[in-house]
């Protein structure tokens, strides 16, 4: 895996009890097991930050404001953690295209949203838009 501020590549570090995303949800009482973790090798990155590392998915655990991201994506290349980061987070060209504003569809808005596929690498494989209808909770 490479590190997604510099590109070079993340050292595996201590192994640590880190809680994934499905433990949390499916077992959230539980003590984490112990996982691998990935921290930047590269001491002039700001990512290379002791409170900031990797698992061996690419979900980042531990935050500094400030680190500027490739592609404002904070999982590692070659992740899976890249590729849903892509597929299911990014919503950046999601628009609003109108709202209606007098009765009976009041609060009514047409949106266009984006769906995308990604591989590993956070490149954006195929784009596929749509429209959708919601209502604005007033």
């Amino acid at each position: 895996m490479l590190c997604p501020c510099c590109k070079k590549e993340l050292i595996r570090g201590e192994d640590l009890p880190l809680q994934t995303l499905t433990e949390h949800v499916c077992s959230p009482n539980e003590t984490p097991c112990l996982k691998a973790s990935f921290r930047c090798g590269n001491r002039f990155c700001a990512a290379s930050h002791p409170d900031v590392l990797w698992n061996e998915d690419g979900e980042i655990y531990g935050y500094v404001k400030g680190i500027q991201w490739i592609d404002n994506n904070d999982a590692p290349f070659s992740s899976v953690q890249r590729q849903c980061n892509i597929e299911i987070c990014k919503h950046d060209e999601d628009r609003v295209l109108f709202t209606i504003p007098f009765w009976p569809l009041r609060n009514w808005a047409l949106r266009k949203v984006f769906s995308y596929r990604s591989n590993e690498n956070g490149d954006i494989l195929s784009r596929k838009s749509k429209m959708e209808w919601f209502r604005w909770r007033a």
